[in-house]
């Protein structure tokens, strides 16, 4: 049966927009895979992969519009500094992966970065793994320091952020 309760314009031109990615995604090519499930003991393998070594980590939406600018920032950060790591992590709902990996796709950032969606319904959980003081807010960046000290920053990016990042760690 049709529900005839009236659909918010904010929600019916956000799911429009991730129709357009994972339609956009499916003509080029793009390959879902290249995103991995974000899950219950995902972080613990993401620090793992990087025992000694500095890494930049960004949580973000395809729904949040300074997410969106954000990856053009990390994305142009990559260009000039090829050595920098970069790992994303997609809030949305794995049923978006082949929208989250078009619009990596579509700022560069593809192959170039490792990946993430989360894969769990309750996503607080998921959030408490990530950072037990964060609340969900986005964008969220993480800059880790090669013991994995690692200062937060809620809201959008600022280049003088990655810069001070960059000449910290020497990457």
């Amino acid at each position: 049966m049709l529900d005839n309760k009236p659909k918010s314009t904010v929600s019916v031109t956000l799911y429009f927009i991730a129709c357009l990615l994972v339609w956009a995604g499916s003509i080029q090519g793009v390959k879902a895979d290249d995103t991995r499930l974000f899950v219950s003991g995902s972080m613990s393998q993401i620090l793992n992969a990087r025992q000694g070594q500095p890494f930049l980590m960004a949580v973000w939406s395809i729904a949040c519009p300074p997410c969106i600018a954000d990856l053009n920032l990390i994305a142009n950060t990559l260009r000039e500094n090829p050595r920098v790591d970069i790992v994303m992590i997609s809030m949305d709902d794995a049923s978006y992966t082949q929208a989250v990996q078009t619009m990596l796709i579509k700022y560069g950032l593809g192959s170039n970065v490792e990946s993430w969606i989360f894969a769990e319904a309750y996503a607080p959980r998921l959030r408490y793994e990530i950072d037990s003081t964060w609340y969900g807010e986005l964008p969220r960046t993480y800059f880790y320091e090669a013991h994995h000290n690692r200062r937060a920053l809620s809201g959008g990016l600022r280049q003088q952020d990655i810069e001070d990042w960059i000449a910290k760690t020497g990457r």
